[in-house]
Parts: structure tokens; sequence; C-alpha cells
């Protein structure tokens, strides 16, 4: 049997002993494709737009026909037949193979649970429990092509699904603890999900005493704070000139200079330039320009220029 694992930690490997095969990047993202898409076969021109999109229709043949065949090595002491072509040129993983794939032992062991909502039966939570335990971590991590990043997507967004599945579960059962250590998961990777803090907060049974009800609101809310506490920032420069700090007003008056000449000189500078481009040409009454007419202008782009640098000092 050859087991597939790409979540998390990333390994191939084949038979009672669990024997590892070396692929290289190539073969191995062909291999998670084709085990990812078991069921739908893909043609060969789809694989060579996607795996190969800047290479000439000749070439990529060739790509594609060299990376089936270092595949099909690798894979030869698993099964040798394991990498199929139909009859309409179609490469996927063979349909009589024995493979077993962490994806979709995660999906299958997920998907159920989310059909019934309240308390499961105790296989049903059984089988949640180890699906959930089989994503270690995210699909193929450290490779970025598009279609891995959709894959991604949803596997991790089934994940969190089970996670709140099986905190409703725990809610249901007055399993508080476990129903925290649930809700901790969930917010690890999405912080923001408000509904999950509502739930906590709501996790305590009504019969419970007022003193327990009080000690998991308090529980739930420090791990709120601590969970969606963010570290201080020093402010780059001091807003007023008060030195209670232990700084003299000297290095005050540097920080609020180096404020100015930041992001106020720069500002000012394109003001005045702004200025002069937009100012009206003044021309003589009739005739051509003089020098007259020149010189009026001058004082007024003198004015603007003067203006800027007082401003910026």
């Amino acid at each position: 049997m050859l087991y597939i694992e790409l979540l998390g930690q990333i390994r191939i490997s084949w038979g009672e002993h669990r024997s590892a095969i070396a692929l290289k990047r190539q073969s191995l993202i062909l291999l998670a494709h084709f085990a990812l898409a078991r069921t739908h076969r893909e043609a060969r021109e789809v694989l060579i737009e996607k795996f190969w999109p800047e290479t000439d229709p000749e070439k990529g043949h060739s790509n594609l026909s060299s990376a089936l065949s270092r595949l099909r090595r690798a894979l030869r002491p698993a099964d040798p037949g394991i990498i199929t072509l139909d009859a309409y040129g179609q490469a996927g993983i063979a349909a009589a193979a024995a493979v077993w794939f962490d994806a979709d032992t995660f999906r299958a062991g997920v998907r159920p649970a989310l059909a019934s909502p309240g308390r499961l039966q105790d296989t049903a939570a059984a089988e949640l429990c180890h699906g959930l335990a089989l994503y270690r971590g995210e699909l193929l991590d450290g490779f970025f092509d598009d279609w891995i990043l959709a894959e991604r997507e949803q596997l991790r967004a089934l994940y969190i699904r089970g996670q709140l599945r099986l905190l409703d579960h725990f809610i249901a059962g007055d399993e508080v603890e476990a129903a925290i250590e649930c809700g901790r998961e969930v917010l690890r990777l999405d912080p923001l999900r408000e509904s999950v803090h509502r739930r906590m907060m709501a996790s305590t049974p009504a019969t419970a005493s007022r003193p327990a009800r009080a000690g998991n609101l308090r529980a739930w809310c420090s791990f709120s704070k601590r969970s969606s506490a963010s570290p201080r920032r020093r402010r780059p420069w001091p807003l007023t000139s008060s030195s209670s700090s232990g700084r003299n007003q000297t290095d005050d008056s540097r920080h609020r200079a180096s404020h100015r000449d930041c992001f106020v000189a720069p500002l000012l500078a394109m003001t005045a330039i702004w200025g002069v481009i937009a100012s009206p040409r003044v021309r003589a009454p009739c005739g051509p320009r003089t020098g007259s007419a020149k010189q009026s202008i001058a004082p007024r782009k003198e004015r603007w220029i003067a203006w800027s640098l007082r401003s910026s000092q």
C-alpha cells in the first residue's frame, strides 16, 4: 500500500514498515494533484497548461511524459501500475490501487458529523476526533501554486467547521474544559470569529452554581484577553514637549523636527511646486511677451519658495 501524507509533514511511504520514497518537487506536485483529484481525471493538455503554462505544446508534452516516467519509476516499489493512462490519454492513480491519503481520510471523518446538530453519538464523536487529528498542518506547506492554495483553503475551512461541530458537541454535553480547548483551536486559526466567543460565554450549564458560572466566565475572558493582546509599541517620537521620561527638551525637539522633515516638509514642497505650476501666466496687454510681464511672475514664485522654506524649518 502507498501512504501519502501531505497535511503538515510531507511524507510518501509504502509497505508495512512504511519505507520512505524520495520524490523530487515536480513529481511530488504531480502525485499530489492525482491524489486530490483521484475521481476526476484531466486531459494531458489541461495538465500541461497547469504545470507548464509558458512552454509550447510540443515541449509541454515532452515535459509531462518525462514527469510521468519519473513518477512511475519512483513509485515502482509500492505498485508498478499505480499511475495509469486511460483510452483518452488522461493520467491519474489507478482505481484499483491501494492508496491511503490523509486528506481523503480527514474529509471522510469530518463531513458525516456536520450533517446532524446537537450531541453526537460516541462512535460519531470518535470518528470526528480521529479525522481532526489527521490535520497536522496546512496542505503542502511551502508550495504556493494557485491550485494548491485553493485546495489548502478548502481543507482549512473544513477543519474549522469540524472544530466548531466538536465544540457544539462538548457544549451540549456540559464538557466545558473540552469545549474551551476546541474554542482555542478555532481562534488560533481565525481570531476574529465572534461566534466562538459567544458560544463559550454561554457554555456553562444553567444548573451550575453561580460561582462556577462566574469562574468559567472569568477563565474564558482571561484567555480572550491573552489571545487578543498585542505587545505595546514604543512611540517613535514624543507627542508633547514634556520630558517626564527623562529626556530633555532638546531630544524632544529633535524628534519633532524628524517628524516634520519626514512627513510635513515633502507635502509643503509639493504644495509650493503645484502653486508655481498652477499659477496663471500674466501676459502683456497687447503684443508679444515683454520683459515687464516676465518680471511680474517672479515675485509670485519668490513668495511661494520663501513660504515653503520657512514652513519646513
